[in-house]
């Protein structure tokens, strides 16, 4: 290259710098519409699916409140009541279930909670019912000895 390309090619570069500088320095700053504009789109995503955005305290709440009920267990063998004639109490079982649970998760805590007999066929009578899409989140109090028919209509929407 001669001397002459190199002071053409500088200039070029130097002319690019100071017409970008220009543009950038003269240009309104739009942090402020685009901050409100992704919090929009941010806000009808979340409506359109049926979300909701918690902070993170309230998020780690949720999670310390879920590992104390999956961390529950029933007792195995309540002690006999002295009087024979009460018709016994229905026993429940509470379950958390939150965003993102597998079936299997969730037979499985009913299993342990004797909700129903078999976490696998639960699993698969939901699977075959077309109900494992339908399970709704959340808090809930299932009462014992149920069949698998009887706990699912308790859980879907």
């Amino acid at each position: 290259m001669s001397r002459k390309s190199i002071q053409a090619f500088s200039a070029g570069i130097i002319s690019a710098t100071a017409i970008l500088s220009i543009t950038y320095f003269l240009t309104p700053d739009e942090k402020a519409e685009s901050a409100d504009l992704t919090e929009k789109q941010v806000n009808t995503y979340l409506a359109s699916e049926g979300k909701v955005s918690i902070q993170r305290k309230d998020y780690e709440s949720l999670i310390k409140t879920k590992e104390a009920f999956s961390t529950q267990k029933k007792p195995q063998n309540p002690t006999p009541s002295k009087d024979q004639n009460k018709t016994p109490e229905q026993e429940f079982y509470r379950i958390f279930i939150h965003d993102g649970m597998s079936i299997d998760a969730i037979a499985d805590q009913l299993e342990e909670g004797q909700v129903i007999q078999s976490s696998e066929d639960f699993s698969k009578y939901l699977i075959d019912a077309g109900l494992h899409t339908k399970i709704r989140q959340g808090n809930f109090k299932l009462p014992t000895g149920r069949t698998n028919e009887e706990a699912a209509k308790l859980l879907v929407k």
